[in-house]
């Protein structure tokens, strides 16, 4: 099965695309409430993904404010 890697280097095959495109179709049938719900989970999986990184010129100005 043909295979890439994504932006995050996560190996990403046909099937895992498929899975996408059937988890966004099903989107639609969910409530307004589940989709904040949903994103809520999203973003907090994210952010737990993503590292903030400073300069030390922006630490310095953080720092200068206290």
């Amino acid at each position: 099965m043909p295979s890439r890697n994504n932006a995050s280097g996560h190996q990403v095959t046909y099937h895992n695309k498929q899975n996408l495109t059937q988890l966004k179709s099903q989107l639609r049938h969910l409530s307004a409430s589940q989709l904040r719900d949903l994103r809520g989970a999203i973003n907090a999986q994210l952010d737990d993904l993503t590292p903030v990184s400073l300069t030390d010129a922006e630490q310095r100005f953080i720092n200068s404010l206290f």
